[in-house]
C-alpha cells in the first residue's frame, strides 16, 4: 500500500510512486513522486524525510549564509552565532546549514571568520551541535575555500591568495572589492586544499555535525576551477570539463575516505555562471553528474560565478512575480532527472511553487535563505495553514549587512541602521 512506501519513520524505502491524494475525516494528504535515490519524499511536505541515513523532521533546509561576528579572532564560533542558528531549529526547520567555515587559516576573505582547523574549533562547534540536538534538530557545516577573493586578507598576512589561473584581463575581476593579490595555484597547493577539505570534514564529524557541505558555488575556489572564465590551466586541473571538475571530485573522495560511507556529504554546486563567458548550464549539468559519482550524496543546486548586477547573482532581485522565483528550478529538475538527490535553492518565495516542485518530483529538499532571515518561523506558519507568500522583499539589505561585518538579520525595518556603520 502507498502509506507503507512513504512511512515517516524507520529506514528509508525505495520505490516509484505517482502523486495520490488521500482524503479522510478532516484530512487531506498528498503523496509526492519518489525515486530510488536513497531519499524518501513524505506524504506530507512537512513530514519526516531522510538525508541518507539521517532522519529530518521535514524537507526544508536553511541554506548557508555568512554572518558578521560569527567567530572570535581565533576563528572559534561565538555564543551569539550559536544562538542565531539555534533559533532556526526552534522554528521547525528540517536541516540547518552553517555559513561558510574555513578549511584553513587562509581559506576565507576576512579575519573573524569561523574556522575548523584545530581542537579549539572542534570544541566550539561541539557546543553548537549539542545545542541543536537538544532541540531535536539536525545541522550540517558548510566547508569553504574562497580562492581569489581572499586576496585582501592575504595581503594583511603577507601572503598571496591562490586561484586556478592568473587572469589579468578578465571581466570577472572588475567586480568591486577585488584585490589583485594572487597567483595560479601549484599542484602542491591544490593537493593541500583537497586534503584540508577532508581533514575539516573529519573534524566536523568529531564535533557532532550530522553532515558536511562543500561550498562549490557563489565565487568559491571550486566554482573558480569549474568556470572556463577563470580556469585557463592546461594541466590535469584545467581545459576539459572533466579536468575543471577534478578538484570537486577529488575533494569528495578525500572527504569520503575520512568520514566513512554512512556519513552524509553534500556539495553546493554552481551549475551556471551569472556572467558572459562563464560556465553554461549544460556543462554544469555534466559536472554535477561527475560529482555525484565521487563521494557526494546530495547536490544543492545553485549559481557559480557572479557578476555585478543582482540579476547576475545568487541574491536575485527583484522577485515580484512567480516567473521570477526559483532561478535554479530548471537546473535542479534536469539534474534530478539524471538520478541525483537534490536541494533546490534560490529565489523561492511562494508556497504554491514550492508545493508544485515537490508534487512533480523536481527536487528532494527545499532550500531557503533570505525568506527565513526575514521570517524565521515561515515553515511553521505554512505548516499551520497560513500559506501566504514569504514577506521577504529581496531587498538584499541582509547581504549588505554581512559586507559591513554585521550579524545576519533582516534590516528592512531598520532603514537607517546600515548607514550608521
Amino acid at each position: 500500500m502507498v502509506p507503507a512506501l512513504v512511512a515517516s519513520s524507520g529506514t528509508p524505502q525505495q520505490g516509484s510512486l505517482r502523486s495520490i491524494d488521500v482524503r479522510g475525516p478532516g484530512k487531506r494528504m498528498t503523496y509526492y513522486s519518489m525515486r530510488s535515490s536513497g531519499t524518501m519524499m513524505p506524504g506530507d511536505p512537512f513530514g519526516t524525510v531522510w538525508l541518507k541515513n539521517i532522519e529530518l523532521r521535514n524537507c526544508f533546509v536553511f541554506a548557508a549564509a555568512a554572518s558578521g561576528g560569527a567567530a572570535d579572532p581565533a576563528g572559534v564560533i561565538t555564543s551569539d552565532e550559536i544562538g542565531r542558528l539555534v533559533t532556526y531549529v526552534k522554528c521547525g526547520l528540517g536541516l540547518i546549514i552553517t555559513g561558510a567555515v574555513g578549511i584553513s587559516a587562509y581559506a576565507l576573505s576576512h579575519a573573524g571568520s569561523s574556522l575548523l582547523v584545530n581542537d579549539r574549533h572542534i570544541a566550539g562547534f561541539s557546543k553548537l551541535t549539542r545545542a541543536v540536538h537538544e532541540q531535536d534538530g539536525k545541522i550540517a557545516v558548510e566547508l569553504c575555500h574562497s580562492g581569489i577573493w581572499t586576496g585582501g586578507y592575504m595581503r594583511e598576512l603577507g601572503r598571496e591568495a591562490i586561484a586556478p589561473s592568473y587572469i589579468p584581463e578578465n571581466p570577472y575581476i572588475t567586480r568591486p572589492g577585488f584585490i589583485a593579490n594572487y597567483h595560479a595555484a601549484s599542484e602542491q597547493e591544490i593537493e593541500a586544499v583537497i586534503s584540508s577539505f577532508g581533514e575539516a570534514a573529519a573534524r566536523a564529524k568529531e564535533a557532532g555535525f550530522d553532515a558536511v557541505e562543500v561550498h562549490g558555488a557563489h565565487d568559491s575556489l571550486l566554482a573558480q576551477f569549474l568556470s572556463p572564465l577563470t580556469n585557463h590551466r592546461n594541466d590535469r586541473w584545467g581545459g576539459t570539463l572533466e579536468n575543471r571538475a577534478r578538484i570537486h571530485c577529488e575533494t569528495g573522495l578525500s572527504i569520503r575516505s575520512r568520514v566513512g560511507d554512512d556519513y552524509p556529504v553534500i556539495l553546493k554546486i554552481g551549475v551556471a555562471d551569472g556572467i558572459p563567458g562563464g560556465l553554461g548550464s549544460e556543462d554544469g549539468r555534466k559536472a554535477a553528474g561527475l560529482c555525484r559519482k565521487s563521494g557526494f550524496d546530495i547536490l544543492e543546486i545553485s549559481q557559480g560565478l557572479q557578476g555585478t548586477k543582482f540579476s547576475e547573482m545568487a541574491l536575485r532581485s527583484p522577485i515580484n512575480s512567480p516567473d521570477q522565483e526559483g532561478f535554479s528550478r530548471g537546473w535542479c529538475r534536469d539534474i534530478k532527472k539524471d538520478g541525483a538527490t537534490t536541494i533546490m535553492t534560490g529565489g523561492l518565495r511562494s508556497w504554491g511553487i514550492i508545493e508544485e516542485t515537490l508534487h512533480n518530483g523536481e527536487t528532494d529538499y527545499i532550500g531557503l535563505c533570505r525568506p527565513l532571515i526575514r521570517e524565521p518561523g515561515l515553515i511553521r506558519r505554512w505548516q499551520n495553514g497560513d500559506r501566504s507568500k514569504s514577506t521577504c522583499i529581496s531587498c538584499n539589505k541582509c547581504g549588505f549587512a554581512i559586507s559591513k561585518g554585521l550579524p545576519l538579520a533582516c534590516y528592512v525595518d531598520k532603514p537607517n541602521y546600515l548607514n550608521m556603520v
